[in-house]
């Protein structure tokens, strides 16, 4: 089902490997305005079960400050360049969030706990816009992963996340309006 306001690109659609940085670069020059990247989580243990949410971590603050020469002094161009980029991931993390704390309300399994984390991973944290990565469950864990290969829970968790992504979409572009 499609919503006429909302243009998806698949990084791949088949099972074969594209590098991350290659996912990133699509989603840049894409423009995109979301970027949500869906996995299988394992563990060590066979008894954790859950969704886990990822948003950027608080070092992919881009500091074209912090790659500078040291041996000359700061000018005004870093200051602003460094306030430019702060306010850039702060604004990128608030979306992140808004949209993986609409996410997970709507995709919230029976008996099972979600979490939100931050991590530095390559794919939420340099691509440019609000961006989330999602361990949809434990394929270590037998009954989820007979769950993550039922062709009836991925086509219900992608409508429960479309769904997110409209809600947010919608909420978005009325807070914009105002």
């Amino acid at each position: 089902e499609s919503h006429p306001d909302i243009k998806v690109t698949l990084t791949r659609e088949t099972a074969r490997g594209i590098a991350l940085r290659n996912r990133v670069q699509i989603a840049n020059e894409q423009n995109a305005d979301l970027f949500v990247s869906l996995h299988a989580n394992t563990s060590n243990s066979d008894t954790v079960t859950g969704m886990e949410f990822y948003v950027n971590s608080p070092e992919a603050v881009n500091h074209s400050v912090a790659d500078r020469d040291e041996s000359k002094p700061l000018d005004n161009r870093d200051v602003i360049q460094k306030i430019r980029d702060d306010f850039a991931f702060y604004d990128k993390t608030s979306r992140s969030l808004k949209l993986t704390h609409t996410m997970m309300k709507k995709s919230a399994q029976p008996n099972t706990k979600s979490v939100i984390k931050r991590a530095p991973f390559l794919v939420i944290d340099h691509t440019l816009m609000p961006a989330v990565l999602i361990e949809l469950g434990f394929i270590s864990n037998k009954l989820e992963a007979k769950k993550l290969t039922s062709e009836d829970f991925q086509s219900e968790i992608t409508r429960q996340l479309a769904t997110a992504i409209i809600e947010y979409k919608e909420k978005g572009d009325k807070s914009s309006a105002v």
